[in-house]
C-alpha cells in the first residue's frame, strides 16, 4: 500500500479543516491563527508546540511579504526602521542559545 497515493484519515481531515480557519476569519475580521492552532491541535492530532511554532512562523512570513508592500508605498521610514532592525539582530541570535530548555518528546 502506498501511502503517497492513498489518502489517510489524517490527510482528509486536514484538508476538511483547511477552509473553516479563512471563512472564520474573514467573516469576523481577525487572524486566523486561533483558529488553525485548534484545527491542527483538535482534528490533526498535531502537537501543540508544533501548531503554535507553525502558527508563529506563518506570522513570521506574512510580516516579511508585507515590509516590501510598505516600503515600495512609502508607509515605512527606513531610516527609522534600518536601526531598530539592526538592533533587534543581536539579541534574537543570542536569545535561543542563552535558554536552557528541557527537551521535547515529540
Amino acid at each position: 500500500m502506498d501511502p503517497f497515493r492513498t489518502p489517510s484519515i489524517t490527510s482528509c481531515r486536514a484538508l476538511a479543516s483547511c477552509g473553516w480557519p479563512g471563512v472564520l476569519s474573514g467573516l469576523l475580521g481577525i487572524g486566523s491563527g486561533a483558529f488553525k492552532v485548534v484545527a491542527m491541535d483538535q482534528i490533526m492530532r498535531i502537537p501543540f508546540k508544533v501548531t503554535t511554532a507553525t502558527s508563529n512562523f506563518m506570522i513570521g512570513v506574512t510580516a516579511a511579504a508585507s515590509v516590501g508592500v510598505y516600503l515600495k508605498r512609502g508607509y515605512l521610514d527606513p531610516a527609522l526602521v534600518a536601526p531598530v532592525a539592526l538592533g533587534c539582530w543581536p539579541e534574537l541570535s543570542l536569545a535561543p542559545s542563552s535558554c536552557r530548555l528541557p527537551r521535547s518528546s515529540y
